[in-house]
């Protein structure tokens, strides 16, 4: 019998890597946004962050409260 592994059978550890992987580039955009409003202002930061696929229910925690931010 072979083990074949199907497309949607990734191993866990492919699997948590690839979201590591996914949750520090949104990180870095999100705080490249973050530096973009307190220098250019909130619509330029927005634009960004809308520009690099950031979610709008993310970009609207970050850019409109400090105190909601995840650290």
């Amino acid at each position: 019998m072979s083990m074949m592994q199907y497309p949607h059978q990734q191993n866990r550890t492919e699997l948590r890597f690839g979201i590591l992987r996914k949750d520090r580039v949104t990180e870095g955009i999100v705080n490249q946004g973050i530096s973009l409003q307190t220098t250019f202002g909130t619509l330029c930061a927005l634009e960004y962050l809308q520009a690099e696929g950031v979610s709008p229910t993310v970009s609207k925690r970050v850019l409109s409260d400090a105190n909601q931010r995840r650290t």
